[in-house]
């Protein structure tokens, strides 16, 4: 039938508005390896048209696929930045991205406006007027996704820590004197890439716990502003370790500086 043997992945499809019994679909193999493929018979056979798969941590985390509803054959691959082809996925290029966050995820398409696109990113939303030569962000929408949060004991007010996904490890107060509420300003981030479980230390609020992907584990002072590493690492002749994209942290009730 045209597809792939051995084990498949993920696979993003997507139909044609203009021709229906066209039918693509980007599929991840083994070891980030796939391809773009294309059935003319709503999905009887398959021919394969490129290697083509989402790079970054790896085609599990994009493969969304979209056909354009304006032009038959144009296809839009999810990924660090979207990749485009308009003939039926046998190249592909990168879609103008100056500006626009990295990691896209959904796209969506005006029947009314063939230049207009939206693309949802890990950044947010973004919409283009011009068929994606510029980009325009979406400020006013609080879509960061948190994974986990953790506070401290500070006072009068506590502070709240959060990882989030490619935006940091954040962190801000609960409450405040000032007249205005919390501000934008209150809030700092306190550790780069994307931010999973963070942790604090008992009784001392100017020390906190924040993660990048993968277990890169760091010890934050926030009077100083001194970042240290201490990602587990391992013994002489021992294997590398390995850790879990979103790596779980737990001070310890006993000694709260372990």
């Amino acid at each position: 039938d045209g597809l792939p043997e051995g084990s498949m992945g993920k696979i993003g499809l997507a139909i044609s508005f203009q021709q229906p019994d066209v039918v693509y679909a980007a599929i991840e193999l083994n070891r980030r390896t796939g391809g773009i493929y294309r059935s003319t018979d709503r999905g009887s056979s398959w021919e394969k048209r490129s290697d083509t798969v989402a790079g970054g941590t790896g085609p599990h985390y994009y493969q969304e696929l979209y056909a354009s509803p304006h032009q038959f054959d144009r296809l839009y691959l999810m990924d660090v930045y979207i990749q485009v082809s308009v003939d039926g996925g046998s190249t592909f290029n990168k879609v103008k991205s100056r500006y626009q966050h990295c990691d896209s995820h959904a796209l969506a398409f005006k029947s009314s406006d063939p230049d207009y696109i939206m693309v949802g990113d890990d950044g947010g939303i973004y919409e283009s007027f011009d068929g994606a030569e510029n980009w325009h962000y979406i400020e006013n929408l609080p879509v960061t996704q948190f994974y986990k949060v953790a506070v401290d004991d500070a006072e009068p007010f506590y502070n709240i820590y959060g990882g989030t996904q490619d935006n940091g490890t954040q962190g801000g107060p609960s409450r405040t004197d000032n007249f205005h509420g919390i501000q934008n300003s209150d809030w700092r981030l306190v550790l780069d890439w994307d931010g999973h479980q963070p942790a604090t230390e008992p009784g001392n609020p100017n020390i906190i716990y924040a993660e990048r992907q993968e277990g890169w584990l760091a010890r934050i002072d926030i009077t100083t502003g001194e970042v240290v590493s201490i990602r587990p690492q391992p013994g002489a002749n021992e294997d590398s370790e390995r850790f879990n994209w979103d790596a779980p942290i737990l001070v310890s009730p006993h000694d709260p500086a372990r």
